[in-house]
């Protein structure tokens, strides 16, 4: 978390929200940290620190490997569980009424953020698809490439028009907040 306060925590363009859990219906996401930008994109971070050796294979399977011979593979793989957690968020949002210019669902990119001393390594030519990403803490910044704004004419002008002021991005956060249900309902 002290990794993305430091470039988020004062950002003009996004808001950024740790440890949201948000529940819909019968189902919860827990939700690392989510970075809300102006654009009306939802950024997912999904947080993993392994002690052993991480393997991720260029579909984004985690396996972990420790020196005395043990083997652990998260049953939902970190990506998955992105997914599923936007498909829960985007079902929030639209109960909350947050919604862009458009009102339409806003753009979700899917990001594992991996301790920075974690001992990993992945396919450098990974396909994890277009808005998912693999990064070691430190190497998110607000000008990465996964949190820029959508790509191509109908991407862009997509985000141009769900572009929204800072006061309405805050209300946003406000908003989520607000809608968290923790776990333990006597601890706050």
């Amino acid at each position: 978390a002290r990794y993305l306060d430091r470039c988020f925590a004062d950002s003009p363009h996004h808001v950024l929200l740790h440890d949201l859990r948000l529940r819909v219906g019968h189902e919860t996401a827990q939700i690392d940290h989510l970075l809300l930008g102006r654009h009306f994109q939802c950024c997912l971070l999904e947080t993993k620190h392994y002690g052993g050796q991480l393997h991720i294979d260029a579909r984004g399977r985690f396996d972990v490997y420790y020196a005395d011979g043990r083997h652990f593979s998260p049953e939902l793989q970190p990506l998955e569980q992105s997914q599923r957690h936007a498909r829960l968020l985007r079902q929030g949002l639209a109960a909350l009424g947050i919604a862009g210019r458009l009102h339409r669902s806003p753009a979700f990119q899917h990001v594992v953020l991996l301790h920075p001393h974690t001992r990993a390594d992945w396919p450098t030519q990974a396909r994890w698809g277009r808005n998912a990403g693999i990064l070691k803490a430190d190497q998110l910044t607000p000008d990465h490439p996964l949190l820029a704004q959508p790509q191509g004419w109908w991407g862009g002008l997509r985000g141009w028009l769900n572009q929204c002021s800072r006061t309405t991005l805050l209300d946003w956060g406000q908003r989520l907040l607000a809608a968290h249900q923790p776990e333990d309902p006597y601890r706050l």
